[in-house]
């Protein structure tokens, strides 16, 4: 496999590629997230937008969820950068997002300090909330309809 093209990101920006190998994202940490296009051997700048954070959407790889900075959230299509979806998030920085469960369609969001976090859980398909919880915090992530906070487990619906 030859290199056709190098690209040059700063070390602490976030580079992920979308589920259809389709875009390339680049968080600029607490500041804007950069869309480009994929095509054959360039990569081209789609659109940017003044974000906290992201989250790609398991088994919708023309979607991404955009966590901006007023503390919203909007379910975005990918290739228009048109807002679908646009709900509270209940956060407002960045590494806001904690985990994405797309059995149960549940994006988690958390904010505050590791000895008192908000975790908050909303529908993304919806923009309801389903449940706030406060906890201290280590290890968060949803699974199958359940929030698992270090080793204990709620149901989330």
């Amino acid at each position: 496999m030859a290199v056709v093209k190098t690209l040059n990101f700063k070390s602490n920006n976030i580079i992920q590629i979308s589920n259809d190998n389709q875009y390339l994202f680049e968080l600029i940490a607490g500041s804007s997230l950069n869309c480009y296009k994929i095509d054959g051997n360039n990569v081209i700048l789609q659109w940017s937008k003044a974000c906290v954070d992201f989250t790609l959407i398991p088994g919708k790889p023309d979607q991404v969820i955009i966590l901006e900075n007023t503390g919203n959230a909007a379910v975005t299509e990918i290739a228009t950068n048109k807002a679908l979806l646009t709900f509270h998030a209940f956060v407002y920085s960045a590494k806001s997002i904690i985990d994405i469960d797309y059995a149960t369609k549940t994006l988690v969001t958390g904010e505050g300090n590791y000895r008192n976090v908000n975790i908050h859980l909303i529908n993304f398909e919806t923009g309801q909330l389903i449940k706030s919880v406060l906890c201290v915090i280590s290890n968060v992530r949803t699974k199958n309809g359940k929030l698992f906070i270090n080793r204990s487990s709620i149901n989330v619906n």
